[in-house]
Protein backbone atom coordinates (compact mmCIF):
# COMPACT_ATOMS: atom_id res chain seq x y z
CA UNK A 1 0.00 0.00 0.00
CA UNK A 2 1.28 3.35 -1.29
CA UNK A 3 2.24 5.86 1.59
CA UNK A 4 -0.08 9.09 1.99
CA UNK A 5 2.87 11.13 0.30
CA UNK A 6 2.83 8.77 -2.53
CA UNK A 7 -0.73 8.64 -2.64
CA UNK A 8 -1.29 12.39 -2.56
CA UNK A 9 1.45 13.24 -5.32
CA UNK A 10 -0.42 10.77 -7.74
CA UNK A 11 -3.47 12.23 -7.48
CA UNK A 12 -1.42 15.34 -8.12
CA UNK A 13 -0.16 14.31 -11.17
CA UNK A 14 -3.06 12.89 -12.07
CA UNK A 15 -5.31 16.14 -11.53
CA UNK A 16 -2.83 18.01 -13.68
CA UNK A 17 -2.66 15.26 -16.37
CA UNK A 18 -6.38 15.77 -16.82
CA UNK A 19 -6.15 19.60 -17.20
CA UNK A 20 -3.34 18.67 -20.83
CA UNK A 21 -4.26 19.97 -23.73
CA UNK A 22 -2.02 20.29 -26.67
CA UNK A 23 -0.90 23.71 -25.62
CA UNK A 24 -0.76 22.93 -22.16
CA UNK A 25 1.83 19.82 -21.87
CA UNK A 26 4.76 21.61 -21.56
CA UNK A 27 3.21 23.65 -18.46
CA UNK A 28 1.51 21.04 -17.15
CA UNK A 29 5.18 19.59 -16.66
CA UNK A 30 6.35 23.06 -15.04
CA UNK A 31 3.68 23.22 -12.72
CA UNK A 32 4.51 19.75 -11.13
CA UNK A 33 8.21 20.48 -10.97
CA UNK A 34 7.27 23.72 -8.76
CA UNK A 35 5.10 21.95 -6.61
CA UNK A 36 7.54 19.27 -6.53
CA UNK A 37 10.24 21.71 -5.75
CA UNK A 38 8.37 23.36 -3.08
CA UNK A 39 7.28 20.71 -1.56
CA UNK A 40 11.28 19.08 -0.86
CA UNK A 41 12.64 22.46 0.29
CA UNK A 42 9.38 22.17 2.45
CA UNK A 43 10.75 18.64 4.04
CA UNK A 44 14.06 20.34 4.13
CA UNK A 45 13.57 23.73 5.85
CA UNK A 46 10.96 21.17 8.40
CA UNK A 47 13.98 19.08 9.86
CA UNK A 48 15.65 22.40 10.06
CA UNK A 49 13.25 23.73 12.23
CA UNK A 50 12.05 20.54 13.81
CA UNK A 51 8.19 20.67 12.31
CA UNK A 52 6.62 17.97 10.83
CA UNK A 53 8.57 17.23 7.29
CA UNK A 54 5.29 14.93 5.95
CA UNK A 55 3.03 17.89 7.10
CA UNK A 56 5.20 20.47 5.24
CA UNK A 57 5.63 18.11 2.57
CA UNK A 58 1.74 17.51 1.19
CA UNK A 59 1.55 21.63 1.45
CA UNK A 60 4.19 22.49 -0.89
CA UNK A 61 2.61 19.96 -3.14
CA UNK A 62 -0.95 21.29 -3.09
CA UNK A 63 0.00 24.95 -2.51
CA UNK A 64 -0.64 26.10 -6.14
CA UNK A 65 -3.00 23.52 -7.61
CA UNK A 66 -6.20 25.55 -7.89
CA UNK A 67 -3.93 28.49 -9.70
CA UNK A 68 -3.12 25.58 -12.20
CA UNK A 69 -6.63 24.02 -12.20
CA UNK A 70 -7.98 27.67 -13.07
CA UNK A 71 -5.79 27.82 -15.37
CA UNK A 72 -4.39 31.41 -17.22
CA UNK A 73 -5.26 34.19 -17.76
CA UNK A 74 -6.83 35.28 -14.73
CA UNK A 75 -7.70 38.45 -12.53
CA UNK A 76 -5.31 40.23 -10.45
CA UNK A 77 -8.09 39.54 -7.21
CA UNK A 78 -7.80 35.72 -8.45
CA UNK A 79 -4.26 35.75 -8.35
CA UNK A 80 -4.28 38.04 -4.81
CA UNK A 81 -6.86 35.03 -3.48
CA UNK A 82 -5.08 32.04 -5.34
CA UNK A 83 -4.46 30.68 -1.50
CA UNK A 84 -7.71 30.95 -0.14
CA UNK A 85 -9.58 29.08 -2.86
CA UNK A 86 -6.44 26.63 -2.97
CA UNK A 87 -7.10 26.03 0.57
CA UNK A 88 -10.62 24.79 -0.11
CA UNK A 89 -9.00 22.58 -3.23
CA UNK A 90 -6.60 21.36 -1.12
CA UNK A 91 -9.13 20.15 1.25
CA UNK A 92 -10.83 17.92 -0.99
CA UNK A 93 -8.02 16.17 -2.15
CA UNK A 94 -6.58 15.80 1.30
CA UNK A 95 -9.85 13.71 2.33
CA UNK A 96 -9.53 11.60 -0.77
CA UNK A 97 -6.05 10.88 -0.95
CA UNK A 98 -3.93 10.21 1.95
CA UNK A 99 -5.16 9.65 5.11
CA UNK A 100 -4.27 12.91 7.08
CA UNK A 101 -5.72 13.23 10.06
CA UNK A 102 -8.53 16.60 10.48
CA UNK A 103 -5.84 18.50 12.82
CA UNK A 104 -3.53 17.75 9.83
CA UNK A 105 -5.39 19.33 7.09
CA UNK A 106 -5.96 21.85 9.37
CA UNK A 107 -2.44 22.99 9.40
CA UNK A 108 -1.67 22.44 5.71
CA UNK A 109 -4.89 24.23 4.34
CA UNK A 110 -4.21 26.76 6.89
CA UNK A 111 -0.43 27.40 5.25
CA UNK A 112 -1.86 27.24 1.97
CA UNK A 113 -4.68 29.48 2.62
CA UNK A 114 -1.89 31.90 3.90
CA UNK A 115 1.07 31.50 1.23
CA UNK A 116 0.96 33.99 -0.90
CA UNK A 117 0.64 36.88 1.73
CA UNK A 118 4.44 36.59 1.83
CA UNK A 119 4.77 40.20 3.77
CA UNK A 120 2.95 39.02 6.93
CA UNK A 121 3.65 36.74 9.41
CA UNK A 122 1.38 33.43 10.39
CA UNK A 123 2.09 30.36 12.42
CA UNK A 124 5.21 28.40 11.78
CA UNK A 125 4.10 25.89 9.10
CA UNK A 126 2.60 29.05 7.50
CA UNK A 127 5.77 30.45 7.39
CA UNK A 128 7.31 27.61 6.25
CA UNK A 129 5.70 26.80 3.37
CA UNK A 130 5.72 30.89 2.38
CA UNK A 131 9.71 30.33 2.86
CA UNK A 132 9.98 27.15 0.48
CA UNK A 133 8.00 29.04 -2.40
CA UNK A 134 9.62 32.31 -1.97
CA UNK A 135 13.16 29.75 -2.28
CA UNK A 136 11.90 27.69 -4.99
CA UNK A 137 10.63 30.57 -7.31
CA UNK A 138 14.72 32.33 -6.56
CA UNK A 139 16.41 29.57 -7.58
CA UNK A 140 14.32 29.05 -10.84
CA UNK A 141 15.36 32.70 -11.34
CA UNK A 142 13.15 32.96 -14.30
CA UNK A 143 12.27 36.48 -15.28
CA UNK A 144 8.65 35.83 -14.24
CA UNK A 145 9.42 34.94 -10.53
CA UNK A 146 11.96 38.37 -10.76
CA UNK A 147 8.74 40.54 -10.98
CA UNK A 148 7.34 39.28 -7.66
CA UNK A 149 8.25 40.51 -3.88
CA UNK A 150 9.30 37.85 -1.34
CA UNK A 151 10.31 40.44 1.12
CA UNK A 152 13.65 38.58 1.88
CA UNK A 153 12.43 35.29 2.37
CA UNK A 154 14.97 33.93 0.15
CA UNK A 155 17.74 35.43 1.78
CA UNK A 156 16.59 34.60 5.18
CA UNK A 157 16.43 30.67 3.93
CA UNK A 158 19.78 30.58 2.17
CA UNK A 159 21.20 32.21 6.12
CA UNK A 160 19.22 29.65 7.64
CA UNK A 161 20.70 26.74 5.15
CA UNK A 162 24.23 28.60 5.96
CA UNK A 163 24.78 29.45 1.84
CA UNK A 164 26.19 32.27 0.34
CA UNK A 165 24.12 34.93 -1.28
CA UNK A 166 25.06 36.73 -4.47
Amino acid sequence: MPDRLESLSGAVYNKLASLQTVETVTWSYIYMEHLANVSILAALLARKRGLDAELCQAAGLLHDLWLYEKGFPMTPEEHRMHGEYGSVLAREMLGENGGFSGDEIEIICRAIFNHNYKDAEHGEYDELLKDADAFAHVLKNTAYDRKYQYHGREKKVLDELGLQTD
